[in-house]
């Protein structure tokens, strides 16, 4: 069997998969942010008294991802190429908000006095100028291991071109104080570009020291439980072995987000949208995704804290804005939602755990939407009078009508992430009307109709088991390595005999690798993807364009040519088809597939259960159905205004749409009747 473990702000979400696919189990039960591992040991307890076969444990964590946004990583320490001490200070000479006068860059994740230089240099072309001297890397590392420095990126100019002399740092650095963990550029991202190289570097030998000792402490744990193997969820939609993941953190950092989409784009290409867009809302933040044909969008230029991370990633926005989003309000009286959150300890108000400000959740509850006997299906009761208590204290600070300030606070939160998952699609360029809007998360299928409504969608898919999705995704998710190589050529000077070569070496640095971490699984299932960066010639950016071999051989190097033009014009609105093209990157995804979970199919023989309540919306008392999901047969049609209530989440369908339940048992609301 397999377990899917998912580390949210607020809950840990877990699905217990049998040797045959099938779901056997889901679990719902709180975070806790101090030491994340806790609550995945408490998932294994629990589990462990029914099942005892539990083999592979899948794991998402935001472990990485708050070690940089809290700067709580390991005290981290630099080496660079005589010169370039300043590197991570200068940064890029472009200003994210030109318009904001107190502007700052954000803080160097490695702060100036650990950055040290080292005698060394490598020629663009990958020649060998001047080779390090073991003198002079002790003579840097004295200093740093001094000072406590217990992580050290290396990061020499063009060692994308020729890794050797980082390499024989590392091996010096490992003869002579082998508790420093050390992280190459040449290994984490051989790729050009020094900053963005040398940021993405940092992160992941920031964080590394503690990914390794959270992956440590489960591993050395779940035996206890029966585990074997714990493979981490990584930012690009794919899984690693823990041996892998523990050396490239910063693969780590999208982890449980990106988990969430991989369910999401599965689940709706199954059912029959390949256009989506992904609205994960649970108690922390919002995550906004976008997947077109069936594929999620991929990146490789994301940000963290305002700082580059240059490994592919699922593009992924994420805001503060979740069930235990603060409101607050501004020196001006001005209602305010977020960023800052509850989390799981203490939480909302209506938890029960002591927290007293008033949340997103506290409003939903006090306006009914949520009923605090049926949360998580009745094993987690809420305190309506403490959400009532807080809601209406806030409403005496403003002098308002308590149930216009709930209100007003679901208008504001919404509003906060219809904006966000504009800037996702419309402000790209895609027309978020074509689009399904996919909610999960614990509180997504709640407020998803609000978004859709907004942005002019006109069908939204609840899936089953919404408030688990992430963990659904980390089931889904196959083992997927990504390679990089920087090489500079024109496309009408190259033949294809040269692509092959230059991809033949990327597979053989990937198997090395791979058999480097013992990595046991049939390799006769592997498949290989290949991309080229490409750009015109003079142009600072570069679009990364998919293509087989086969179809190479079939139309020649033109299919390059095409593809590229038509993926330019799509995205910035012109293209030239004269322009000098230029390939400056070579890129490798490795494969492995993985078991699939099956879920369950919806039923026809079962009679639905709805009971008719009074709610507030926009305002007016309005009856409203509130239905049970687990009792809706296939085909089973929900008019609005409708609650649908289950174990994991709650949906929300407004006056003017309808829901129903497909073959798989996916609620699809529509506009209209």
């Amino acid at each position: 069997m397999k377990v899917a473990i998912e580390i949210g702000g607020t809950f840990t979400d877990i699905l217990l998969l049998s040797h045959d696919g099938q779901i056997l189990k889901e679990l719902k039960i709180p975070s806790t942010p101090e030491e994340p591992e806790v609550a995945v040991f408490s998932a294994l307890q629990q589990l462990s008294k029914s099942h005892n076969e539990i083999e592979t444990l899948a794991h998402g964590s935001t472990v990485a991802t708050n070690a940089v946004l809290e700067r709580k990583g390991s005290p981290t320490g630099m080496l660079v190429t005589r010169g370039f001490r300043d590197l991570m200070e200068i940064q890029r000479h472009d200003r994210k908000d030109v318009y904001d006068i107190r502007y700052q860059r954000s803080a160097p994740i490695v702060s100036r006095d650990r950055v040290l230089e080292i005698n060394e240099r490598v020629e663009a072309g990958g020649i060998m100028a001047e080779k390090v001297s073991e003198q002079d890397v002790v003579k840097a590392i004295e200093p740093l291991y001094n000072s406590g420095v217990k992580s050290l990126a290396v990061c020499f100019l063009h060692s994308y071109a020729n890794s050797e002399n980082e390499s024989l740092v590392k091996k010096i650095i490992e003869s002579r104080w082998p508790e420093i963990e050390v992280t190459l550029s040449s290994e984490i991202l051989p790729e050009f570009r020094e900053y963005e190289r040398a940021s993405t570097t940092c992160l992941s030998a920031y964080v590394m020291p503690i990914v390794n000792r959270y992956l440590l402490s489960i591993e050395g744990s779940m035996g206890n439980y029966g585990c074997k193997e714990l493979w981490m969820m990584q930012s690009n939609g794919g899984a690693l072995p823990a041996s892998m993941a523990r050396k490239h953190g910063v693969r780590t950092i999208l982890s449980g987000p990106a988990a969430g989409v991989t369910g999401a784009y599965s689940l709706a290409n199954s059912a029959g949208f390949p256009r989506i867009i992904t609205f994960d809302m649970g108690g922390t933040s919002v995550d906004i995704s976008l997947v077109t044909d069936g594929q999620p969008e991929i990146t490789t230029d994301s940000e963290i804290d305002r700082l580059p991370i240059k490994i592919p990633m699922l593009d992924i926005i994420s805001i503060g804005a979740g069930g235990g989003s603060i409101v607050w309000l501004d020196s001006k009286g001005m209602l305010h939602v977020g960023p800052e959150s509850q989390g799981a300890n203490p939480g909302p108000a209506c938890y029960l755990r002591g927290g007293n400000l008033p949340t997103v959740t506290d409003a939903n509850v006090f306006l009914g939407f949520i009923r605090p006997d049926n949360f998580l299906g009745g094993r987690m009761t809420l305190g309506q009078e403490e959400a009532e208590s807080v809601i209406k204290k806030l409403a005496a600070r403003m002098g308002k009508e308590p149930r216009w300030v709930a209100e007003g606070i679901l208008r504001v939160v919404n509003t906060n992430m219809a904006l966000a998952t504009k800037l996702m699609s419309t402000e790209r360029g895609y027309d978020a009307r074509h689009y399904t809007l996919v909610a999960f998360g614990g509180a997504g299928p709640l407020h998803g109709v609000y978004i859709a409504q907004e942005l002019g969608i006109k069908t939204i898919l609840v899936p089953q088991y919404p408030g688990l999705l992430s963990a659904y995704g980390l089931l889904l998710a196959d083992f997927k390595k990504n390679y990089v190589i920087s090489r500079f050529s024109r496309l009408d000077q190259i033949e294809i005999s040269m692509l092959r070569r230059m991809f033949d070496e990327l597979e053989a640095r990937a198997h090395d690798e791979l058999h480097s971490y013992h990595f046991d699984k049939d390799f006769g299932l592997l498949s290989t993807r290949f991309f080229l960066d490409i750009r015109y010639k003079g142009q600072a950016y570069e679009l990364t364009i998919p293509f087989d071999f086969s179809e190479l051989e079939a139309e020649g190097l033109i299919l390059l040519k095409r593809r590229f033009n038509e993926m330019h014009h799509k995205k910035y609105g012109h293209s030239d088809e004269n322009q000098t093209i230029e390939i400056v990157n070579y890129r490798l995804d490795l494969v492995v597939p993985q078991q699939k979970p099956l879920y369950k199919m919806a039923r026809e023989d079962i009679l639905p259960h709805v009971e008719k309540r009074q709610l507030y919306l926009f305002g007016t008392e309005t009856e409203c159905g509130f239905y049970l999901r687990e009792t809706l047969p296939v085909g089973y049609r929900i008019p609005g205004p409708a609650v649908v209530e289950e174990h994991t989440s709650t949906t929300l369908i407004l006056q003017g749409w309808t829901g129903y339940i497909d073959s798989v048992g996916n609620i699809v609301i529509r506009k209209g009747s």
